[in-house]
């Protein structure tokens, strides 16, 4: 299975949460905002700075700076609309 974390997927790819490691507060704040195992993502925009990123989540627009993107991992959606 192709993981990434969700600071690696580009404007506009989908991509579905496999797992939340970050750790502490912000872990599970995270967790609070819907960022769970099995949730659809999609990634808005960027700011021109290139963080915070803007994220699409059960209906709500989410932004999160890179470095906390960075502790969520991912499969991709594929050309097909599945995920690997």
């Amino acid at each position: 299975m192709y993981e990434i974390t969700l600071d690696a997927v580009n404007v506009g790819e989908r991509a579905k949460i496999a797992k939340n490691a970050a750790s502490g507060a912000m872990g599970r704040r995270l967790l609070d905002l819907g960022f769970t195992e099995g949730a659809e993502v999609r990634h808005l925009f960027d700011a021109v700075s290139g963080s915070p990123m803007a994220f699409l989540i059960r209906g709500t627009v989410i932004a999160l700076r890179r470095d906390d993107a960075a502790g969520i991992v991912v499969r991709k959606e594929s050309a097909d609309g599945s995920y690997t």
